[in-house]
């Protein structure tokens, strides 16, 4: 099986292209960082859309992420990255950074598998809950994480760890009135 190993999972949807999702390695950072490059591009259908044509993040942002067992990817039947999903320590939290999948490979469930690949991993290892920010007013952001199972976080009540977080993305020109802190028990 491609990309094989005790983490793979293998999508048994009938009639979709089989796809497989497991932790990353470090050969393949670049397309992993080329599908984060191409998935950007659905916020030109949003008031983001400036984030569409941004920085990328840097090579070092997934390298930083593999090395710590933190970077999740889902490959098609080539064992070429299709998807990827990237998570952080903040403060003893696991944090999902980001979430992208590959235009043609949208909207086949690859996101939710690789979560759920991801999720059922660290489960096993202690991990009780998963946290992300995410925008409310972009349609495939915070009503996605609603669907799967995160609800909204009161960053001020809940957690003061979201301070830093928030600054640091209203300082990269996020519209900090239209985000939101999440969370998921696992």
């Amino acid at each position: 099986m491609p990309g094989g190993g005790p983490d793979a999972q293998r999508n048994q949807e009938t009639g979709a292209a089989p796809f497989y999702v497991r932790r990353a390695r470090p050969d393949e950072l670049s397309a992993v960082r080329d599908v984060d490059v191409e998935a950007k591009a659905l916020f030109r259908q949003t008031r983001h859309a400036w984030i569409a044509d941004s920085e990328p993040e840097p090579l070092s942002f997934f390298v930083t992420r593999e090395d710590a067992g933190l970077l999740w990817v889902a490959t098609d039947s080539a064992d070429k990255p299709v998807g990827h999903a990237a998570f952080s320590d903040l403060d003893g939290l696991l944090h999902l950074q980001q979430i992208s999948v590959a235009t043609a490979w949208q909207r086949r469930g690859v996101g939710r598998r690789i979560l759920d690949g991801a999720f059922h991993f660290y489960r096993g290892r202690g991990v009780s809950r998963v946290t992300l920010t995410t925008f409310t007013d972009v349609p495939f952001n915070r009503p996605y994480y609603l669907r799967l199972g995160f609800a909204d976080l009161t960053v001020d009540e809940d957690d003061p760890r979201f301070g830093p977080l928030f600054a640091h993305e209203a300082a990269m020109g996020l519209d900090m009135s239209a985000r939101v802190a999440m969370v998921r028990e696992l």
